[in-house]
């Protein structure tokens, strides 16, 4: 899935039930990487990484522990009109969450942001997922345009933005404050023709 290099036409959403294995409708699959609507019971798998600090932190978090109130209040953002989430699944169950933000005039630009839990790192989840979203935003929500915000010190975020064909669009200097100082963030975007 993502941006096609070949004539290959790839179906966008596969529904199989050995591929369900979380609670909830999958949403779309590329057959490694399940998507689906976050359920009430992925609240603890969402608070635990809201709270860990390996996520938290690079990913612009609350500053403060999370607890059930605050969860539910994040999973209805999520559920407002101009949001979307999606729980990641892979190996068995919950990896990591990927949102889009829709912001904008004329709501065809969204803000993207993903997080795999830390067990889970490392094993190409949040591209595969990135992706899947993006088939989606692009495709069928008619999204023009997917940006993402990066601290400066997330080295690992700024080489996905790359590896997904994001551009980098500029530098926020000293914008967010993280880990006890202010740090700039860098602006990335993704035009729905670059996708394609």
């Amino acid at each position: 899935m993502g941006r096609p290099s070949d004539d290959r036409v790839e179906p966008f959403i596969v529904v199989s039930p050995e591929l369900q294995v979380m609670p909830g409708p999958l949403f779309a699959s590329d057959g490694r990487v399940d998507l689906r609507p976050v359920a009430e019971e992925d609240h603890d798998a969402i608070a635990r990484d809201m709270n860990h600090p390996d996520l938290r932190v690079p990913g612009g978090g609350p500053t403060g522990p999370t607890d059930a109130d605050a969860v539910a209040e994040f999973v209805e953002w999520l559920r407002n009109d101009d949001n979307t989430g999606f729980v990641v699944c892979a190996e068995g169950g919950y990896v990591g969450l990927v949102t889009l933000r829709e912001d904008g005039f004329q709501g065809r630009v969204a803000t993207y942001g993903v997080w795999i839990t830390p067990d889970a790192q490392g094993r190409g989840y949040a591209t595969a997922a990135s992706e899947l979203a993006f088939e989606w935003a692009f495709d069928q929500h008619g999204y023009h345009k997917v940006a993402a915000n990066v601290f400066a010190f997330n080295e690992a975020s700024m080489a996905l933005m790359e590896s997904l064909g994001f551009t980098e669009e500029g530098v926020h200097r000293e914008e967010r404050f993280a880990d006890g100082e202010f740090v700039d963030v860098h602006r990335y975007g993704l035009l729905a023709r670059e996708w394609r």
